[in-house]
């Protein structure tokens, strides 16, 4: 077993093993066995100041290896004590400003809520379930193009102000973007002023948003939980 591995199967072990606390899972880049990160020190100082009921852990391993998506070089997964698959996780300069609200979701979520019911009041709650039964309801249903091509738009506006709530990108990185438009110009559906004919949106627009996605199927939504 290489040390990739090895690492991986110790996270896994500490994960499972746990019985009552959170488990943060720190994920840096390759070259981090010499010292701590500055997000790392960040991290501390929050957890000092917060003192919740947690296990931190950190892993350094090339992102080939990794067992779970990583967008970004840094980022913290939180896990319930005894499942290995996480929670949600954050990447970037939100691991900082969502850390206190991110253990509250957290803890909540350890107690049997979806993240929804965790981030959302009620009335939010309502106004997300009816919305996407409307969206849902609307599949079978066939529209003329332009008409179609608003709701495709308006459904993606949706999910992003969704994301925004939950604190989830709105937009991708720019190389996420580069990624999905580079698909978009060597599929045969992108028209000559870059309109896909099959959702008839503007993909140079489309691409940048986070939780659009190709209605081919080429790529999909980023950072989806």
């Amino acid at each position: 077993m290489n040390n990739t591995n090895q690492a991986i199967d110790s996270i896994r072990q500490q994960i499972l093993q746990e019985t009552d606390r959170l488990i943060l899972v720190l994920v840096v880049a390759e070259d981090c066995h010499e010292k701590q990160t500055d997000l790392e020190i960040q991290i501390f100082e929050l957890l000092e100041k917060n003192k919740p009921n947690i296990k931190f852990l950190r892993v350094c391993f090339k992102e080939e290896t990794m067992p779970w998506p990583r967008p970004m070089t840094q980022c913290l997964y939180y896990f319930a004590p005894g499942k290995f698959k996480s929670l949600f996780l954050r990447s970037g300069l939100e691991i900082i400003s969502r850390f206190e609200e991110d253990l509250k979701i957290a803890t909540k979520m350890m107690k049997g809520q979806s993240y929804d019911q965790s981030s959302f009041d009620e009335e939010s709650l309502l106004l997300i379930k009816k919305t996407e039964e409307m969206f849902d309801s609307e599949k079978d249903n066939e529209l003329p193009p332009t008409s179609q091509m608003l709701r495709n738009f308006a459904k993606d506006m949706w999910k992003t102000a969704k994301s925004v709530g939950k604190r989830l990108p709105v937009l991708v990185p720019a190389e996420v973007a580069a990624e999905r438009y580079t698909i978009c110009t060597a599929c045969p559906k992108l028209t000559e002023k870059f309109r896909c004919t099959e959702c008839g949106c503007f993909m140079k627009k489309k691409t940048q948003l986070a939780q659009s996605s190709c209605p081919i199927g080429k790529w999909a939504e980023f950072n989806k939980e």
